[in-house]
């Protein structure tokens, strides 16, 4: 799961280090501009994790075999949520 930090402009130039840091481990962080607008540091894909195109191994042939990732983060979401406001009835 990635974290979102916010801080200011401010502190991102006097802690620039720390977070670069944090955006290596994995944290995503939202600069607050002075102007009001914002912008992300985000982690980016270590190119050993996710090969480039093309050196994608095989997906399985049978459907059944196959595991949406995108997919099943949303079920679970909807069944923790589900439970959750059960829990609280």
């Amino acid at each position: 799961m990635n974290n979102v930090v916010e801080v200011s402009e401010t502190e991102m130039v006097e802690n620039l280090g720390f977070c670069l840091n944090l955006v290596t481990r994995g944290t995503s962080i939202k600069v607050i501009r002075e102007d009001g607008s914002r912008v992300m540091m985000v982690p980016l894909p270590n190119q050993e994790v996710n090969p480039p195109i093309g050196m994608v191994p095989d997906l399985p042939a049978d459907p059944d075999q196959f595991i949406d990732p995108v997919g099943t983060q949303n079920y679970v979401r909807e069944t923790l949520g589900e439970l959750e406001t059960e829990l609280n009835s």
